[in-house]
């Protein structure tokens, strides 16, 4: 995660499979890995395995639903987030990510009261500054932004660029 060096990631997963074949955190690190190499099928093939071993696995379900996302299956990776949800109702970001793959779906209505929803203070303002933006409610989304700087510029510059960039201001 930290350096870079995706073959020594490689060979550390392998080695902590040979140690504990049946640990899903392993499965889910690989995935990752997988995702990190552009491998999108073989991510979503090793958290199938992790959510077919555990289903109760709410990470197990989120992490599907993002690689759904990224492949584009909105409606697939919303119904794995909200099950996420339902088993681990406090989890932080859930109803943010739901309210991405919404505007990815081309429904800022719906984006919006999913990002309303969110629990946590800062994904509810990242989120709520593109949805305002996406419906084209230029006000709504400026003081959303300007409270996420205010309140979180140091911890969440990247989300902030993140934002900044949806918004079409990336030199900003």
């Amino acid at each position: 995660y930290f350096d870079g060096d995706l073959a020594a990631a490689a060979r550390h997963i392998e080695r902590a499979l040979q140690l504990d074949p049946a640990n899903p955190d392993i499965f889910l690190n690989a995935a990752d890995l997988a995702g990190n190499l552009g491998r999108t099928e073989e991510a979503v093939a090793l958290v199938k395995y992790v959510v077919s071993r555990d289903p109760l696995n709410s990470f197990g379900h989120a992490t599907l639903g993002s690689y759904y996302s990224y492949a584009g299956r909105q409606d697939e990776a919303i119904a794995l987030r909200r099950t996420a949800l339902s088993l681990s109702p406090g989890m932080v970001a859930a109803q943010y990510n739901i309210g991405v793959m919404l505007l990815r779906k081309g429904e800022p209505d719906a984006a919006l009261a999913a990002m309303q929803l969110e629990s946590e203070e800062g994904f509810r303002l990242i989120g709520s500054a593109m949805a305002y933006h996406a419906l084209g409610q230029a006000l709504e989304s400026d003081a959303a932004l300007a409270e996420l700087i205010n309140r979180y510029e140091q911890g969440y510059a990247y989300n902030i660029a993140y934002v900044l960039a949806y918004r079409g201001e990336a030199d900003r």
